[in-house]
């Protein structure tokens, strides 16, 4: 391990076990602030333990809407270069699923997809691709719910 690399320490009042997070170094708004920063294949974010195994995509409402309705390619791609590659890639959403079909997370009232065709557009992707997709209700509750999902994944692993 490079010793210019920061790693990202989240300790709190419950005494959580230490844990070294890697972002995607194209990943622009990261989560927290102070982490290893490496080029993934895939995804934004995974850990030490995890490098080449399961990777957490993560997208904002409005990232996801864009990613499905107008950047399907790219997005699709990413998914089966985790397919190639053998990473497990889980798509982290900050927003819950009803807000994303009635179109109620930022930015979303300027978009003019129906939520029905949303819902279809939707499930097909998840269909097709079997991804598996963890709707997020804030930005602090998926930083907990990414956290969560890594501890478990690196003790299967273990």
């Amino acid at each position: 391990m490079l010793q210019h690399e920061l790693f990202c320490q989240m300790t709190s009042k419950k005494s959580l076990p230490y844990l070294s997070i890697l972002t995607d170094t194209r990943e622009q708004l990261p989560l927290w602030i102070r982490c290893n920063r490496r080029k993934l294949v895939v995804g934004d974010y995974t850990s030490e333990r995890l490098f080449n195994k399961v990777h957490i995509e993560r997208k904002s409402g409005i990232d996801l809407y864009g990613s499905l309705i107008q950047g399907h390619v790219r997005f699709s791609n990413m998914f089966l270069r985790a397919e190639v590659y053998s990473i497990r890639c889980l798509l982290f959403v900050e927003c819950t699923r009803k807000q994303f079909i009635t179109l109620k997370f930022p930015g979303g009232h300027r978009r003019k997809m129906k939520g029905e065709v949303l819902e279809k557009i939707l499930s097909s992707f998840m269909r097709n691709r079997q991804i598996e997709i963890v709707w997020c209700a804030s930005r602090e509750n998926m930083k907990r719910k990414i956290r969560e999902t890594i501890i478990k994944y690196e003790k299967r692993k273990a």
